[in-house]
């Protein structure tokens, strides 16, 4: 899928809409006459509607950046950041 590919599915919301689409065609043939009778045919349609998830967005915009380090020497003590902490 696109969106997995781009790494986006995340922060879209996307659904499938079904939507009814009529259509009438005559119930005998020859031409339209002022007594012709006609039948509705309908016909199931589906649409995209995606949305932008915010919150998923802001979720993320926290850690950009940030990539956490890993190391096995006991004898390291972690050094306090910019702010002190």
């Amino acid at each position: 899928m696109i969106l997995e590919q781009h790494r986006v599915r995340r922060y879209l919301k996307v659904k499938r809409v079904p939507r009814p689409e009529h259509t009438f065609k005559q119930k005998q043939r020859g031409r339209p006459r002022p007594d012709t009778e006609y039948r509705r045919l309908t016909r199931r349609r589906y649409d995209l509607e995606w949305s932008v998830d915010q919150a998923a967005i802001d979720y993320d915009k926290k850690s950009d950046g940030m990539y956490p380090l890993i190391c096995n020497d006991r004898n390291l003590t972690p050094r306090p950041g910019p702010r002190g902490a």
